[in-house]
């Protein structure tokens, strides 16, 4: 990253494109709480991130931050229920165990994965698996997605889902931030950015 400044808004859907190798995963890492920057601060919700302890910063990712990676990242020996609810082990109070168990078979069925809630990823297609995948980032209602190539393994049909669950999502007061090559995404975005060498500017404007 080569100073970069980035601000999204509730309600906001932004894309990220730019050429492999250009820093578009290094910064949604930094936006996710995984990597933390050498420099700089990474402010959620009003609050620096990295200014809370490691356990602190775990319960925020699974409290405030859904991810959807390209390659699914599903946990090969849980079925679909337990991989939509794995993104908030450990930080489930036993009251909510019931209700959060409903909620994710909730999601997979209004997926249309109803006859797949008991399947391992193994026995699930790509298009599929991706779906699982949508489910797990959106489990808790986080303030905001975070995406990486979300569309990138899958047909026209599953990517405009995947796309327009997204889109819906930020009507609903939320924010995403999608990194991807595709053009399709970007007319779902709100607002598009261009990442060159580390360095981020706004899509038809200035460096940011």
């Amino acid at each position: 990253m080569d100073d970069v400044s980035l601000e999204v808004s509730p309600g906001q859907l932004a894309v990220i494109s730019g050429a492999s190798g250009s820093g578009k995963s290094t910064l949604l890492f930094i936006l996710g709480l995984l990597l933390r920057p050498e420099r700089g601060v990474v402010t959620l919700n009003g609050a620096d991130a990295w200014a809370q302890p490691a356990r602190g910063r775990a319960a925020l990712r699974a409290r405030e931050i859904g991810f959807i990676f390209q390659e699914f990242h599903l946990i090969p020996y849980l079925n679909a229920v337990d991989n939509v609810r794995a993104a908030a082990l450990g930080f489930e109070t036993d009251d909510e165990t019931a209700k959060r168990d409903a909620s994710a078979r909730v999601m997979l069925v209004e997926l249309g994965l109803e006859e797949r809630l008991h399947h391992r990823p193994g026995k699930l297609s790509a298009g599929e698996q991706q779906r699982v995948a949508l489910a797990r980032a959106f489990y808790g209602t986080p303030s905001m997605i975070l995406a990486d190539e979300p569309t990138g393994n899958l047909d026209r049909e599953n990517s405009e889902l995947v796309l327009d669950r997204l889109r819906d999502y930020t009507r609903e007061g939320n924010m995403v931030v999608v990194v991807s090559h595709d053009e399709k995404t970007q007319e779902f975005a709100d607002i598009r950015f261009e990442m060159t060498a580390g360095r981020l500017k706004r899509a038809g404007g200035s460096s940011s």
